[in-house]
C-alpha cells in the first residue's frame, strides 16, 4: 500500500506542474482601455463583426449522354433482303445471337460494350437528366437518302406493311422516344418534343473542399430520370430484287451492286426549363398542379399561353381554382398530344406519354414531373 500511495502522490505532482504550465502560457483574454491615471483612452470604442454569406446556386443543368463513338454507331443498321444473315448464321458478323429476322438488323451490345446479338430493334440511346428542373427535348428525325443509285420504293408506316399502300413500299423504320408516340420515319423531317423529367427531388446540400455543394448523392445517382430513343425496322421481302439491287439486263438472278439505303439522322436539343419546382398529378379529369411549399393564391392568374404538357401548348386556363390548384381539363390534353379521346385505351396512352407540365402561375414560372 505504501508503494501505491507514492505513485498516486507522484501523479498529483505531475498534474499540478502541467496545470501550472498551462496557466503560464494561456492567451490574453482582456485588455486595459484606460490610461494609468484612470481616464478613458478613447472617447469611443468600435467593435466590428464581419458578415459571411452562405449561398449556393441551386440551378443545375446537366445532361449525361453516351460517348460520341457509341452514339455514332447505335442506329447503324444492316438490310438483308435475300436472308443471307440467317442462312449463314451471321458468319459475316461473328458469334452472335440472331434475336429475330425482319430483314433489318441492328447490333445489340451488353453493358460492357460487347456485341451479343443482332435484332430488328436498336439498343436505346439513353440520356440521363441530372438537372434541377425538367429539360425540354426538341427532336428532329428523318431518313437521309443517297444522291444516286439509291433505294426508291418508299417507306412504310407500319412494321408489318399492313396499312393501305404499305405493301408497295419496301422499308420500315420507326422511332420510339420518351413521351412521344411511335413515329414512322421517311425522307421528310419530323419534329417531336417532350420533357426529360426533373431530378430536383434527388438533390441534397453538402459541404466538401471548403465549399457548399448541391448535387445528387452517390447512392441516389442511379435514380436520375432517363430519356431514351430506340429505332426498329423491317423489310418487305415480297418486293422484287430490283427494289434493293441493280439487276443486270433485267434478269432477276443477275444481281449487281446494292442500292444505297437511307441513313437515319436524329437531332435533339435539350433546353432547361427555368422554373420553380412544384407538384402535379394526372387523373381522369385532367392534370392538377399545385405548390406544397408556397401554395398558389386562391384563383391566381395563369399567364396566357404558358401551360405546356410535354412542352406542347395546351388550351388556356385563366386561373387557379378556389383551393389554389391549377386544373387542366383532360380534353385539352388529349387534343394537344394528338390522342383520340374516344379510343378505348386513350387514358392509358396519355398516362404512358405525359412526362411533365409547366405553367406561369401568379407571374411565377412553375414546373412539375408527372408520374
Amino acid at each position: 500500500m505504501k508503494g501505491f500511495k507514492k505513485i498516486v502522490a507522484l501523479g498529483v505532482v505531475a498534474t499540478m506542474v502541467i496545470g501550472s504550465s498551462l496557466t503560464a502560457f494561456a492567451a490574453e483574454t482582456t485588455r486595459d482601455i484606460t490610461t494609468t491615471d484612470g481616464t478613458v483612452a478613447a472617447a469611443e470604442q468600435t467593435v466590428t463583426g464581419e458578415a459571411t454569406e452562405n449561398y449556393i446556386n441551386k440551378k443545375v443543368f446537366k445532361i449525361v449522354a453516351p460517348t460520341t463513338t457509341w452514339e455514332a454507331e447505335v442506329f447503324d443498321y444492316i438490310t438483308d433482303p435475300q436472308g443471307l444473315i440467317a442462312e449463314t448464321e451471321a458468319a459475316a458478323i461473328g458469334e452472335v445471337e440472331i434475336a429475330d429476322d425482319t430483314g433489318v438488323f441492328f447490333k445489340n451490345k451488353d453493358e460492357e460494350g460487347n456485341l451479343v446479338s443482332i435484332s430488328s430493334e436498336s439498343d436505346p440511346l439513353i440520356l440521363t437528366n441530372k438537372s434541377t428542373s425538367g429539360v425540354k427535348m426538341a427532336i428532329t428525325v428523318q431518313l437521309k437518302e443517297a444522291p444516286s443509285d439509291k433505294y426508291a420504293k418508299g417507306y412504310s408506316t407500319t412494321a408489318d406493311f399492313s396499312e393501305s399502300g404499305d405493301d408497295e413500299t419496301g422499308l420500315y423504320l420507326g422511332l420510339t422516344s420518351t413521351g412521344n408516340p411511335l413515329t414512322p420515319l421517311d425522307a421528310t423531317a419530323q419534329s417531336l418534343t417532350s420533357y426529360a423529367k426533373s431530378a430536383y427531388n434527388l438533390f441534397a446540400v453538402g459541404y466538401k473542399d471548403s465549399a457548399y455543394t448541391f448535387e445528387i448523392p452517390e447512392d441516389l445517382d442511379g435514380e436520375a430520370p432517363q430519356y431514351s430513343f430506340t429505332i426498329n425496322g423491317a423489310l418487305n421481302r415480297a418486293l422484287a430484287d430490283s427494289a434493293w439491287y441493280v439487276v443486270t439486263d433485267g434478269k432477276p438472278l443477275n444481281v449487281g451492286a446494292a442500292l444505297a439505303m437511307p441513313d437515319i439522322e436524329l437531332k435533339y436539343t435539350p433546353t432547361y426549363v427555368d422554373a420553380r419546382q412544384c407538384v402535379a398529378e394526372l387523373g381522369e379529369e385532367g392534370i392538377t398542379m399545385w405548390n406544397e411549399e408556397t401554395p398558389f393564391a386562391k384563383e391566381a392568374a395563369i399567364t396566357a399561353g404558358s401551360i405546356k404538357v410535354n412542352g406542347i401548348a395546351v388550351a388556356d386556363v385563366d386561373k387557379c381554382d378556389e383551393d389554389g390548384n391549377l386544373v387542366i381539363p383532360i380534353a385539352s390534353i388529349y387534343t394537344a398530344l394528338g390522342i383520340t379521346s374516344t379510343d378505348e385505351d386513350a387514358f392509358d396512352q396519355l398516362a404512358e406519354r405525359v412526362q411533365g407540365v409547366e405553367a406561369t402561375v401568379g407571374g411565377i414560372a412553375m414546373y412539375a414531373n408527372i408520374g
